[in-house]
């Protein structure tokens, strides 16, 4: 008995030695991964899976996921340990073949609008400069004219309602990065407010000039006139409480960083990014109209469109 009681004891205390390592993946990355057999087959079936979604069987009646007439794309997989693409495939739209502005063949070199694909650009811009630290602090700290508002606010009963004002002691750079933050989706550009002569016909209310957003046409708000904007929006939902999609929320998160590593956003994304990994077509703002995929008039498409601080 005394001889099993020991043996038990010294398995516990060789179990409690073992260090037990964080979940992750059983095998390396593969180093040399061009040219590999499983490689070949795997862009073959992603291939003939792209081409069935865009050319769906004759006798079907689905609409193509990605119609070949109207949507260029292009696709690219890279390894870091390849000095080139491991996978790549280019589709040109019919309709952009015949384009008087822009490129007229989509290859490695063409540049795409990306609209909101810029806030995963964002998060790896904060998870380069912090990792995840700053995930749990108030956006306050790092936004000024936030923490002045709350102070102002501390003084006037009016302000100490939850529905109607966003507590923004509570919001943290993390809920924003998240679509947690509970704040609108987007002040100024795309407002209908800017457009109430059309709009008011349709049965929209009137309103007058001061509840119309600042710069709901013309351009950009500047930071002052943003958060000045804001600041008079109730929130969507509780902080915390749902997702809700905002951009609102990551023009913030880019001015915290900002704060945080004291350069400008472009300056990051130029430094962190578009110079380490080579994207020399890369940029935040508009390049020369004759490298880009331009799918109709500039003005149509926003490929032209300076949204200002928006960008992130």
């Amino acid at each position: 008995m005394w001889k099993i009681i020991s043996s038990c004891l010294l398995l516990a205390v060789h179990a409690a030695g073992d260090v037990c390592p964080l979940p992750g993946p059983l095998y390396p990355a593969p180093t040399a991964a061009a040219g590999s057999t499983t490689l070949d087959k795997a862009s073959s079936e992603f291939i003939t899976a792209l081409k069935s979604v865009m050319h769906p069987d004759y006798y079907s009646s689905q609409e193509p996921a990605i119609d070949p007439d109207l949507v260029s794309f292009t696709v690219q997989v890279y390894s870091s340990h390849e000095s080139r693409p491991l996978f790549e495939y280019y589709h040109t739209a019919t309709s952009a073949r015949n384009n008087t502005i822009g490129a007229n063949s989509v290859d490695e070199d063409t540049v795409f609008r990306i609209a909101s694909c810029s806030k995963l650009w964002t998060v790896l811009l904060l998870l380069i400069e912090t990792g995840d630290a700053s995930f749990h602090e108030p956006v306050v700290k790092y936004i000024p004219e936030l923490r002045d508002a709350i102070a102002e606010q501390g003084n006037n009963t009016q302000f100490l309602n939850e529905v109607d004002q966003v507590l923004w002691e509570e919001v943290t750079i993390g809920e924003l990065a998240s679509q947690l933050s509970g704040i609108g989706r987007q002040y100024g550009i795309g407002d209908l407010a800017g457009s109430a002569p059309l709009m008011v016909p349709l049965g929209f209310p009137e309103i007058s000039e001061s509840e119309a957003p600042q710069c709901a046409v013309g351009p950009a708000c500047t930071r002052s006139e943003f958060i000045s904007g804001i600041l008079n929006r109730p929130p969507i939902v509780p902080t915390s409480s749902s997702p809700a999609y905002s951009n609102d929320a990551y023009q913030l998160l880019a001015y915290a960083l900002e704060t945080i590593t004291g350069r400008t956003y472009q300056d990051l994304i130029e430094r962190r990014l578009i110079e380490p990994m080579g994207l020399s077509h890369s940029s935040v703002s508009k390049p020369d109209d004759q490298v880009g995929i331009i799918p109709g008039f500039p003005n149509m498409t926003l490929w032209d469109v300076d949204i200002g601080d928006v960008t992130p």
